[in-house]
């Protein structure tokens, strides 16, 4: 993990865990650079601080146009840095629909600190630790990086001190005419800026919120699916033949992309799951989850007699493409070895974690969602995932492979509970009550389920 996630996740994770905190950095993010804006005009025309408030105005004004509607919008047009919560399980307080990098908010408000510093210091430092403010308020908002604010920053700063020094150049006689119909403009360019931003930030939709075009697991895949083929856990010549009979996604016949080919035989960094793929995520989990030695295949609900054996449930007879019976690998091989606590972190979350084609915790995989899922969690606690982040990214993986259910627990909590997808608690969502096939028939007979977007089956 790179230190700029690193940095996002300590101050992200400062969200949703007291309501004042989420209250303030909401305020800070989105509506207090209204009173930044508002108080640099009062003070330019009440305070009797300044030489030549024009001056002052007019490098203001220039600086921040140049930081920000110009250096900015030229880099996003060159490169579009998707924002934290489309890649990353992030507590997202509000959502902003253009690019992250550089941030917009850092360029506009570190350019009018820097402008101001030149001709007053005391005022100047005020107007930096205002900017420094709605700076870590958007990334604990979930909506920046620190690289985006810290290059936003450079610009502003950059642009300041440019403007500054071709106005020195100019210098003129002071003419307090001027500075009306400059505060005019500027304001109408502060308002338009705060008005399109502010257009801009809404709450998340339940849509995008419950299924962003992507996510970045917070765990390295590394060479496991050519482990699982050298092992036998995976046929390769039978996947890829399942593949490319499902409709040939690419023209080489193949059916899988290059990155699934890569996850399948090569060595990856970290998975990257989107609406496309999460069929195929699910595919490598489930083998992973089946074969991966662990206590809850050898000593939970799996073995119980009653059911007749472990190799008569959809996860176990279902997977059809592992060399030799499938048996066999059941359990068998140390893909991932964790220590005492790993397996009881494992084991806990796993009993806490449902789904919606039946009415058994992923404790008890009996199909290939709950098989799959107890590799996810494996994954995870091998890594050193958090708990609540387990959570938080298994409701984000379950609901790629059941959209339409969990979709419309977004539309009942909003509906029914008056509460937004991204304010849930994960780890409730997941339970009995909501994630279960029973809990999501109750929620069903109270409400009308949003239009389909599609279902995963308990097969390859």
């Amino acid at each position: 993990m790179s230190l700029d996630i690193k940095i996002f996740y300590f101050f992200n994770n400062l969200s949703g865990k007291w309501p004042i905190f989420d209250t303030a950095a909401i305020f800070l993010a989105d509506y207090f650079g209204y009173f930044v804006a508002a108080f640099f005009i009062a003070i330019l025309f009440l305070a009797p601080l300044y030489k030549d408030k024009l001056k002052i105005f007019l490098t203001a004004a220039i600086s921040v146009v140049l930081s920000r509607f110009i250096a900015t919008e030229i880099i996003r047009f060159l490169y579009c840095r998707p924002r934290p919560f489309m890649t990353y399980a992030v507590n997202r307080l509000v959502e902003d629909t253009n690019c992250s990098f550089p941030s917009g908010h850092a360029a506009f408000f570190f350019a009018l600190a820097m402008a101001i510093y030149f001709y007053n210091k005391k005022w100047g430092i005020w107007f930096f630790a205002a900017a420094i403010l709605i700076a870590l308020a958007r990334v604990s908002a979930g909506i920046h990086y620190p690289i985006d604010i810290l290059a936003g920053a450079v610009i502003g700063v950059l642009s300041a001190c440019a403007v500054f020094y071709f106005v020195k150049k100019f210098k003129k006689d002071e003419n307090k005419n001027y500075l009306i119909p400059a505060s005019i403009v500027f304001s109408a360019i502060i308002a338009a800026y705060l008005w399109l931003g502010a257009a801009e930030t809404k709450i998340l939709e339940p849509d995008r919120a419950v299924l962003p075009d992507s996510i970045e697991l917070p765990v390295v895949w590394g060479n496991l699916g050519a482990q699982m083929i050298t092992a036998g856990v995976i046929d390769r010549d039978k996947l890829k033949a399942i593949y490319a009979q499902r409709g040939a996604r690419l023209p080489d016949g193949q059916g899988l992309t290059d990155e699934e080919k890569q996850i399948l035989e090569g060595e990856t960094g970290k998975l990257k799951i989107t609406q496309e793929n999460s069929g195929f995520i699910l595919n490598m989990l489930w083998a992973l989850g089946l074969g991966n030695k662990n206590k809850i295949l050898e000593k939970g609900p799996m073995m119980d007699l009653r059911y007749g054996g472990a190799e008569n449930f959809a996860s176990t007879g279902g997977w059809a493409i592992a060399k030799g019976n499938t048996m066999d690998h059941y359990s068998r091989h140390e893909f991932i070895k964790l220590t005492l606590e790993q397996q009881k972190l494992v084991e806990e979350v796993s009993k806490n974690i449902y789904r919606p084609c039946c009415d058994n915790p992923t404790y008890f995989p009996d199909c290939n969602h709950g098989m799959a899922m107890l590799g996810l969690l494996e994954l995870m606690a091998s890594q050193g995932v958090s708990k609540s982040d387990m959570y938080k990214i298994a409701l984000t993986v379950n609901s790629y492979w059941f959209p339409d259910t969990y979709l419309t627990i977004a539309k009942y909590l909003k509906e029914k509970k008056n509460t937004n997808w991204v304010d849930a608690d994960p780890k409730e969502i997941l339970g009995y009550n909501y994630s279960s096939a029973s809990g999501y028939q109750n929620i069903l007979s109270q409400i009308a389920p949003p239009e389909t977007q599609s279902g995963g089956g308990c097969g390859i």
